[in-house]
């Protein structure tokens, strides 16, 4: 049986066009893409709301921080006196 593979010819690999495997429903392949593009809209909106939320606190809580800073700067300053 070995001699016999090795008699035959020698024959390249079967081109990926030709494969029974490679071929796909282009309906399944056009759900793919839609669910893929409706998660990638979904992750947009998270992020942005996450971004929108940063932005808020940094403009309540950054003049917040700013004035304790001052008066931590203040009180050190006034001890040394």
């Amino acid at each position: 049986m070995l001699q016999q593979k090795l008699d035959q010819p020698v024959s390249g690999p079967s081109s990926p066009r030709n494969s029974q495997a490679m071929i796909v429903d282009s309906s399944e392949v056009a759900d793919n893409l839609v669910q893929s593009i409706q998660a990638l809209k979904a992750e947009v909106s998270r992020l942005h709301g996450l971004l929108r939320a940063s932005q808020v606190e940094r403009t309540y809580c950054m003049p917040v921080l700013l004035l304790v800073a001052y008066a931590i700067k203040i009180h050190s300053w006034s001890a040394r006196q």
